[in-house]
């Protein structure tokens, strides 16, 4: 037997498997801390710590299937006395002064290196090699007394029980009922993980020891543990030491086969899996609730919309009246040819020449200056647009509507992130919307449909004009042109069919691409209620999909990790049902 209070020459690299479940664990506390909406509440922060220390602990240290062993209890319990006895040789020191152990001692052997402790616990460690063959794949760790005042004492065995695969709970007659003990034990140890060793056994009579044990079933019972496995072990007094541990060595060296420690061991590490699984699973559980609140924020949605459609409509209609105008000439743009020109002339007169007018008399047309400046502008030519005097109801619109969807969030979802911490919502997005719904109707109108009634009517009046044309020179050189028919010169005849064959355009036009204000009015206000519902529903669709990409990518790590876990022959309980 031979101590090494360091054992830093002694290097352990990691399996494949085990780095590749390392990197999981990294990537799965990443995550957690980095997502912006499956935010995990304290508690569920806290099992999730908890959970990927214990993977940490468990899964990092040997490659092998070895059973690591805590020896814990209260101070005076006598556990420095049972693991002497059990390794045969004075490896920890014993003594009444309390506390008495600040370190951990890792009794293992020789062939186990660093004892397949946790890279995290090496240097907090004092390493005992031994050769004895019966306890090859058992490594034995004393901790801390767990009733000591000093907290990094107890934050070090509580450590040491995340990772072990096997807890011996030594306790006496006179201090079994530690409260700090139950603590621990309620948040750190699970069902076939502990055996109770009852030491001192002389200093009670049998009556005694079995109220004892009933007490301590009593209380394994208030935490869920059942069946827990109870020993006694070791006189008080030093020279009987040796013969009083063989219920325990038994258990270790003969009950707990090779076979039986690797089946502990990897049962240990398979616990550690399924309580990072479990505490990711809670944290993500409610995102998929986010497809069901969808139909109810837009059913929310609809009726706020209409609600301020009602209030804007007044103003859209105005605005319609304004805009006409600008949606005729830019249906007329659609035309090529003579009948681009006929319609240059018509515009021309109707609404460049009022347009002019307004200029000089702004009196004479209001309603040009609620107008856009051209079909490509974006936005309101000035505050005189109507529909601009709703803006601060659009705003609260949009800020209600968010409000309204945090408040779903909080009452299914409470632990994601409210939506109205996620998204923008910027102070231009009511005038966006504005021009969204001004400009929609005229710079729509590039559609195939329009564009094909300009063409067809153009082509129509480009052949009207070049038979007229043809007729024309064909007289022309007939010298008819100075005759008369019906007492009107030829070329007013052919000037009249001219000008008629374009006002029958025009009316086909007006009755294929119509202009009317209502028209315009109803189309505008579709699109209002659209462009509002466009934008809570793009805010709601980057939300969701932003809460599912970081779930899938949670989801993803936990299955990695359960991978790298299956490699090593290791089936997890996922995968057994």
């Amino acid at each position: 037997m031979s101590n090494n209070a360091a054992p830093n020459t002694e290097t352990r690299s990691l399996a494949p498997w085990q780095q590749r479940a390392a990197s999981s664990i990294h990537a799965i506390a990443d995550a957690a801390n980095q997502s912006t909406i499956v935010r995990p509440t304290h508690v569920q922060q806290q099992l999730l710590d908890d959970a990927i220390e214990r993977a940490r602990g468990t899964l990092l240290g040997s490659p092998e299937p070895v059973l690591l062993v805590a020896i814990v209890g209260p101070s005076g319990a006598g556990k420095s006395s049972l693991i002497n006895a059990l390794a045969g040789d004075t490896i920890a020191k014993a003594s009444p002064i309390r506390p008495t152990t600040r370190e951990l001692t890792v009794y293992h052997h020789e062939s186990v290196v660093q004892g397949s402790l946790p890279a995290d616990l090496i240097d907090r460690a004092h390493f005992v090699k031994h050769t004895r063959e019966e306890l090859r794949n058992k490594v034995l760790i004393d901790t801390p007394d767990i009733d000591t005042f000093v907290k990094s004492n107890r934050e070090l065995t509580q450590d040491v029980l995340k990772a072990v695969g096997l807890t011996l709970c030594v306790v006496s007659p006179e201090r079994y009922l530690e409260e700090r003990l139950w603590s621990v034990l309620n948040t750190e140890i699970v069902q076939d993980a502990v055996v109770f060793v009852i030491n001192k056994r002389d200093l009670c009579t049998d009556d005694e020891l079995a109220q004892i044990q009933r007490d301590i079933a009593h209380h394994l019972a208030q935490i869920d543990l059942h069946d827990i496995p109870m020993l006694s072990a070791i006189s008080a007094s030093e020279s009987d030491i040796a013969q009083d541990t063989s219920a325990v060595s038994n258990m270790l060296t003969n009950t707990l086969s090779a076979s039986d420690a690797a089946v502990l061991a990897r049962q240990s590490r398979v616990r550690a899996v399924e309580s990072v699984t479990l505490a990711v699973q809670q944290i993500t559980e409610n995102v998929n609730q986010l497809s069901q609140l969808h139909q109810s924020i837009g059913d929310a949605t609809s009726i706020t919309t209409d609600s301020l459609l009602d209030r804007c409509s007044p103003a859209i209609e105005e605005t319609a009246r304004a805009m006409r105008p600008d949606l005729v000439a830019a249906n007329h743009a659609h035309f090529w040819g003579p009948m681009r020109a006929w319609f240059g002339m018509w515009d021309g007169l109707t609404i460049g020449l009022p347009r002019m007018l307004a200029r000089v008399g702004p009196a004479l047309s209001t309603a040009t200056q609620c107008r856009l400046t051209s079909t490509n502008d974006v936005a309101p030519v000035a505050s005189s647009v109507p529909l601009v005097l709703r803006r601060d109801d659009i705003a609260d619109t949009l800020e209600h509507m968010t409000s309204q969807t945090d408040q779903m969030l909080a009452q299914t979802t409470p632990q994601l992130t409210p939506l109205s911490k996620v998204v923008h919502i910027d102070s231009d997005a009511a005038n966006t919307i504005i021009a969204e719904t001004a400009s929609h109707s005229v710079s729509s109108n590039g559609s195939v449909w329009k564009r094909s009634i300009g063409w067809v009517l153009s082509f129509i009046s480009m052949i009207g004009t070049i038979g007229l044309l043809g007729l024309a020179v064909y007289y022309l050189g007939k010298e008819v042109w100075q005759g008369t028919f019906g007492g009107i010169n030829m070329l007013a005849h052919m000037l009249l069919f001219w000008f008629a064959l374009h006002v029958v355009v025009h009316l086909l036009t007006s009755l294929l691409m119509p202009t009317s204000w209502k028209r315009l009015a109803y189309s505008m206000k579709q699109r209002f209620s659209a462009s509002i519902r466009q934008r809570i529903e793009t805010h709601w669709h980057t939300y969701e999909q932003t809460a599912k990409n970081e779930n899938a990518h949670l989801q993803q790590y936990v299955a990695d990790l359960q991978s790298a876990v299956r490699s090593a022959g290791i089936e997890t309980h996922s995968q057994q049902h």
